[in-house]
């Protein structure tokens, strides 16, 4: 990363450079949702917010759509407004580099939505590098750019998502026959 090799980064260095969400996150501690997102500020302040980082942490409660919730302890929430939580600790933490590692698969299909769209208009706004991990082939093929597919642990294809998720990358990978057909895929 920036001509550096990861293994030299500091912890906390390298948290300011790259942000990664995962599909789970438990907390045992009654923290609130507000004070989830916070911690994404953590590797710029030691725990210490100043005026900046508060409005950070506002403007991603915000983009995350959690006013309703950030008073409400974490662990009394869904699997979806919990995915919610840890996407809003992501826009806070605010790096270049953003790991989405199936973030989104128990979130409703409108959030899945609408965060993928707020993703690729900061990628092109603010230059940022973000990569999914998803399983769903048509939020993929849809929304994302490029697309590394995997067989078995190896590489199988990698390029335009429209090219490479196609009927034969179906058949190969995933073992059912199908096309596309635009936006929506027909299995046969």
């Amino acid at each position: 990363i920036e001509e550096m090799e990861v293994r030299d980064y500091k912890v906390q260095a390298l948290a300011q450079k790259i942000s990664l969400m995962s599909q789970n996150f438990n907390v045992r501690f009654p923290y609130t949702a507000a004070e989830i997102v916070a911690m994404g500020r953590y590797c710029y302040n030691n725990g210490s917010l100043s005026g900046k980082d508060k409005k950070i942490i506002n403007k991603a409660i915000k983009e995350a759509e959690l006013e309703e919730l950030k008073d409400r302890a974490v662990n009394k929430l869904s699997g979806g407004e919990m995915q919610r939580v840890l996407f809003g600790k992501t826009l806070c933490q605010d790096t270049d580099i953003i790991l989405i590692d199936e973030g989104f698969s128990n979130m409703d299909i409108y959030y899945q939505i609408k965060f993928i769209k707020l993703l690729k208009e900061k990628a092109a706004k603010e230059n940022k590098l973000i990569i999914f991990i998803m399983h769903d082939l048509m939020l993929a093929r849809k929304y994302c750019d490029e697309i590394v597919m995997l067989k078995n642990g190896e590489i199988y294809d990698s390029g335009n998502s429209k090219e490479i998720l196609n009927d034969k990358s179906l058949k190969d990978v995933f073992k059912i026959s199908g096309r596309f057909s635009g936006d929506s895929l027909e299995l046969i």
